[in-house]
């Protein structure tokens, strides 16, 4: 099999698979309020789509800590991206009607990146152990987080053999639900999550490991801002209807 994904194309698709499903999230209200049609298929197959963005950026997250020649400068980055994206990603909460429960998908991402940095700066299994944990319970109110996010990183960076490595990442990723939904003997989400992981897993079968062009600064500028201009147009469109 050809490989022809690289990092920075992962990153492109992860983006644009990100972007269809906030415009599910932003749009068939709308379209629903004035009985366009009806957007439960379409918008399920959307949020489908869109759910291959979070466990691509993991992937991509635990990519830069194994490869970053300056670690300490990518988790700055990227908790500045984190503290910059909540205001807009309020506001998406806000006008979706979602509400300010759950914070930006970055803190995840940022706080399994610190994970990884801090947990190997010790040598007791005990304290790497407390960081993860603690990672993952202040990750808790962020979206990706309560599903085992900051397992799923984790678990992309540090085990060695390329396919377990991305089937036992995105099992890290959803550890929490899978665990719910045995414990509950329930079936609700589970095909849905079953999509999600083989979608995953079909995807990063392509993945060569090499960097690609440099679009670092094209993801930061990327997701605050769509978050923006998507929430801007739900807001016009609600003051044209009054």
């Amino acid at each position: 099999m050809k490989k022809m994904i690289d990092n920075s194309s992962l990153k492109l698709l992860a983006m644009l698979a990100m972007l269809i499903d906030h415009i599910a999230w932003v749009s068939f209200p709308l379209a629903t309020n004035m009985n366009i049609l009806s957007p439960n298929w379409l918008a399920n197959s959307m949020h489908i789509i869109g759910r291959l963005a979070f466990p691509v950026f993991a992937f991509c997250i635990a990519e830069g800590y194994r490869h970053s020649h300056d670690v300490s400068k990518y988790m700055r980055r990227l908790g500045l991206l984190a503290l910059i994206s909540i205001i807009p990603f309020s506001l998406m909460g806000w006008v979706t009607g979602l509400g300010f429960i759950m914070q930006n998908t970055v803190v995840t991402l940022f706080l399994g990146l610190c994970a990884l940095y801090y947990s190997d700066q010790q040598t007791a299994t005990w304290r790497k152990v407390l960081i993860i944990l603690l990672c993952f319970t202040l990750s808790i109110i962020a979206d990706g987080g309560l599903t085992g996010g900051v397992f799923g990183i984790y678990s992309f960076a540090k085990i060695k053999d390329p396919i377990f490595r991305k089937i036992g990442g995105v099992l890290a990723l959803n550890s929490v639900q899978i665990l719910i939904l045995a414990f509950n003997f329930s079936y609700d989400g589970l095909a849905d999550l079953a999509a999600t992981c083989l979608l995953f897993l079909l995807v990063t079968s392509f993945y060569n490991g090499q960097k690609g062009a440099n679009i670092g600064k094209v993801f930061y500028w990327f997701y605050p801002l769509h978050l923006l201009a998507l929430s801007l147009f739900r807001i016009a469109f609600l003051l044209f209807l009054m």
